[in-house]
């Protein structure tokens, strides 16, 4: 589940699925993302209900992402930059990670026109037509913040009325979203040579391992601090490795870039791998195979 927020509050989504966040405007009181009567996708609302969840679906080919509302339609393209609720077109053959939403902005909480329930993580995954260009967007991740492309090549933005818009060609802080999981509080990874675990001797972790470790995750303003056990955080030590005894937090980004996979970028500004010999290192300068993390 996500929630898009532009304001400094997240928004709690009420039932468990994959993993949920929120899109929230910086330095900002936070508004909720709904459909309003009609079929606009608009920010103007400060409740959090469940009818400012969305459920988020990553497609598997394209690497592209869809929004699904608690009425069943998807989030869509129209003529002149407007971004409404209005499409159902569906393909069994796509195949998404699924992300469930709740969205805000400076102007409100983005809301679904027709107030019914949200699907529950036990019901099957609407699949999302890879033909449908004008219903995916493109993510691009910015640090604490990301931008949310249309099929028009445009950003999208939240208009002076709340409104959302794909109409600019660039991106400022009006384009700018803080992307918030909010149903997920623990973390388990795995990666191209295992699970990450703790280091039996040592304060480091290992990323080689047949069995895991569960760490917990707290959102720090667009970041995670990674807490582990007696309550020592994740940091990064000068040489790059992950070692798990702060007494301080450290944020670490994530960035849900593939189907079922995460990448984890450290303040350092690189990203979270294992090298060879097993050992968690934040030394990768860009995302490749061995910095997605099934989660």
């Amino acid at each position: 589940m996500f929630t898009l927020v532009t304001g400094d509050l997240g928004i709690v989504g009420r039932w468990r699925a994959v993993c949920v966040t929120a899109l929230q405007r910086p330095n900002s009181d936070a508004a909720a993302i709904r459909i309003v009567v009609g079929v606009n996708v608009s920010a103007n609302q400060d409740e959090e209900t469940d009818y400012e969840t969305f459920q988020m679906q990553i497609n598997k080919e394209t690497k592209k992402c869809s929004f699904h509302t608690n009425s069943g339609k998807y989030w869509t393209l129209v003529s002149h930059g407007g971004i409404q609720s209005t499409a159902t077109e569906t393909d069994a053959a796509a195949i998404p990670t699924t992300i469930r939403i709740a969205a805000a902005s400076l102007f409100g909480r983005w809301r679904a026109v027709t107030q019914t329930a949200l699907q529950r993580p036990t019901m099957p995954v609407t699949r999302v037509n890879i033909g449908a260009a004008n219903t995916m967007f493109d993510i691009e991740w910015r640090g604490r913040r990301v931008a949310l492309r249309a099929s028009n090549g445009k950003y999208i933005c939240t208009k002076k009325n709340g409104q959302l818009a794909a109409v600019c060609d660039s991106v400022g802080e009006d384009e700018e979203f803080t992307l918030k999981l909010i149903n997920r509080p623990i973390l388990v990874l795995r990666g191209d040579l295992g699970f990450v675990c703790y280091h039996k001797t040592s304060n480091t972790l290992d990323a080689n391992r047949s069995s895991y470790d569960v760490f917990q995750i707290i959102f720090n303003n667009g970041a995670y601090q990674i807490k582990g056990q007696g309550g020592k955080f994740w940091y990064i030590s000068s040489n790059g490795m992950i070692c798990s005894d702060g007494d301080m937090s450290e944020d670490f980004f994530f960035e849900f870039r593939e189907y079922n996979r995460v990448a984890i970028k450290g303040k350092n500004g690189k990203y979270l791998r294992g090298d060879q010999a097993g050992t968690l290192k934040a030394d990768a300068e860009s995302v490749i195979s061995a910095t997605l993390w099934e989660y």
